[in-house]
């Protein structure tokens, strides 16, 4: 797993009113501020202890938030308890034995976890946590509890969510949690499940972390009251969740631009790095993505930008983006992957093919083919696209030798046996599912793919690396 790249671009400045803006709190220090006076507003209307989750996405700096906040109303003479909700989690033992099935059937793929976040819940510790905060609730403020936080991943699921008096959601892009892991450790789900950082068990995240924080992060948007864009640790940035969906609607009314991301591969080229400026830090610019599930969108608000996850507006306004024949087809999932694969400079791909319909579902639970298609962008000297294999290929003979490859390290000329055909700008190329292919050295390639799936990386076999 290499760290991504990303330049400042793709800021989308969409015309809101004033006032929207103007709700939007930055900062620790601000956040920190109005969440305390929040409290004390509730404490003296209700004449009791305000209960509030702060949910949130994998990754999140929990604690920075929760610090000020109790120092501010400890100024107040008032006390401000916290409760980590990792604590109803099951044992880290078995979460793996429950997620053990689902990654365990292909050293390289897993199979979708179909389940939800309250099956890793402890249903004693999670009953327990429900009677406390139902005495809370019962109970007046008097003289020093003004409020109690429930945070962590999962503190707004169903069965707690209306016992909140606030519901706070705290967001953070893939791009982030990805990156934060190679720089610090995080781990899946809070403090429980993997021994291993994130960036390091990337089956475990995708095939079934991802899985359930999706389906409830879906849950919690529709039902919380402020949303928090938590991907710059010091610059939180707090709006009200009527303020966050109109953000996003008008935003989905016009053309806009979702932030690409940039990441270095074996075989990649320069051609990426140079026209767009790149780090000289990247080793090459092999591929820029657009993955649905992977990429953001920058909202520019005046002197504030949010950056928030592209699934979060395609959830929110699907019919807008899609259209609604897309949408009665694939609901609120986008069936397509967008790649910049830039070999110029470089070397050849490997030699690759992607599996039916039929396969990928039986073996990895997955609803979609990938059939890709290749738009020719630039070429040097030599560019060619390997499609399909020879008429007089020995198909027996091709195994032997890629089986060979693969456990004793001999290379062949796979050339014998694969067809290739010389490319140029402007050529057009359709690889349905099922057909070998690959990008040859030299030339820089938008690939455009039919693809709906959990996995990021995707379901690419190799015949030869």
């Amino acid at each position: 797993m290499s760290i991504y790249y990303s330049i400042d671009e793709a800021l989308n400045r969409p015309q809101i009113p004033e006032e929207w803006i103007e709700s939007i709190v930055t900062g620790c220090d601000g956040v920190c501020q109005f969440v305390s006076n929040l409290i004390l507003q509730h404490a003296k209307y209700k004449k009791r202890t305000c209960l509030l989750a702060l949910d949130g996405f994998l990754g999140v700096e929990w604690k920075s938030a929760l610090h000020g906040i109790k120092e501010l109303l400890k100024k107040e003479g008032l006390k401000f308890e916290t409760i980590d909700f990792s604590y109803c989690y099951k044992s880290p033992s078995e979460i793996k034995k429950i997620a053990a099935p689902f990654l365990t059937n292909d050293p390289s793929f897993g199979f979708v976890f179909n389940k939800r976040l309250e099956n890793f819940l402890n249903s004693d510790r999670l009953q327990e946590l429900r009677k406390r905060l139902k005495n809370y609730k019962r109970k007046s403020t008097g003289p020093l509890l003004a409020g109690v936080m429930c945070f962590g991943c999962g503190a707004a699921i169903p069965r707690l969510r209306k016992l909140y008096d606030l519901v706070f959601y705290m967001d953070l892009t893939r791009e982030e949690l990805l990156n934060r892991s190679l720089k610090k450790p995080v781990y899946p789900l809070g403090s429980i499940g993997e021994d291993l950082p994130v960036h390091r068990s990337l089956k475990r995240l995708y095939y079934v972390d991802f899985q359930v924080l999706d389906r409830h992060k879906k849950y919690v948007l529709r039902h919380m009251d402020w949303y928090m864009d938590g991907n710059i640790v010091d610059v939180p940035k707090l709006l009200p969740r009527d303020v966050y969906e109109e953000v996003l609607s008008i935003l989905a009314q016009y053309p806009f631009r979702i932030k690409p991301l940039y990441y270095p591969v074996t075989w990649g080229g320069t051609w990426l790095k140079r026209i767009r400026k790149l780090p000289e830090s990247m080793i090459n610019s092999g591929q820029a993505c657009i993955l649905p599930w992977e990429n953001s969108v920058r909202i520019g608000l005046n002197d504030t930008v949010l950056e928030i996850p592209f699934l979060n507006l395609l959830w929110k306004e699907p019919i807008k983006i899609m259209g609604e024949y897309a949408f009665k087809k694939f609901r609120d999932n986008f069936p397509m992957v967008y790649y910049y694969d830039d070999g110029y400079e470089g070397g050849n791909m490997a030699i690759q093919v992607h599996p039916n319909t039929a396969y990928i579902k039986k073996h990895f639970n997955e609803p979609m083919r990938q059939d890709e298609s290749y738009y020719i962008l630039y070429t040097g000297s030599g560019a060619k696209t390997y499609l399909g294999l020879k008429e007089d290929a020995d198909l027996d003979e091709f195994r032997q030798a890629c089986v060979k490859a693969e456990k004793e390290g001999v290379p062949f000329e796979y050339d014998k046996y694969v067809n290739s055909i010389p490319t140029k700008p402007g050529d057009y190329l359709l690889i349905p599912a099922g057909t070998i292919h690959a990008s040859g050295r030299n030339q820089v390639v938008l690939e455009i793919d039919g693809y709906l799936s959990a996995y990021g990386p995707g379901y690419t076999f190799h015949f030869y690396d």
